[in-house]
């Protein structure tokens, strides 16, 4: 009969995520990719939580000024990859509609994903 995974189970599968989901696409409201980044490699993206929190949390802070965010364009959701390039959305979340139109607007983004048992 099935059994459901210990709470150390648990938290090794937060780890798990941690380690390999490095890759959070930022996606306009046409639902269409703006950029997909490292977490762990870029200064503007960092997991704010940790294996033991339930809610995995990574905070993405972009503005105009970044090379890589045309302007004007609104943010809607985001994506966990394992991936740089192609590969399957391991994990979506949306926020309210965020805008940058000038060098000087930034935005801050939380993808919040739930793991349960504590």
């Amino acid at each position: 009969m099935p059994t459901e995974a210990t709470a150390a189970g648990y938290q090794s599968i937060r780890q798990h995520i941690i380690d390999t989901w490095d890759y959070l696409e930022l996606r306009d409201n046409n639902g269409d990719p703006v950029t997909r980044v490292q977490i762990s490699s870029d200064s503007r993206l960092e997991w704010t939580t940790t294996a033991t929190d339930q809610t995995l949390i990574v905070e993405a802070s972009v503005s105009g000024s970044d090379s890589d965010i045309p302007q004007p364009t609104t943010l809607s959701s985001s994506a966990l990859f394992d991936t740089d390039s192609n590969g399957s959305e391991l994990h979506t979340d949306s926020f309210a509609d965020a805008t940058i139109a000038n060098d000087n607007d930034t935005v801050i983004i939380e993808h919040s994903l739930e793991v349960p048992r504590q």
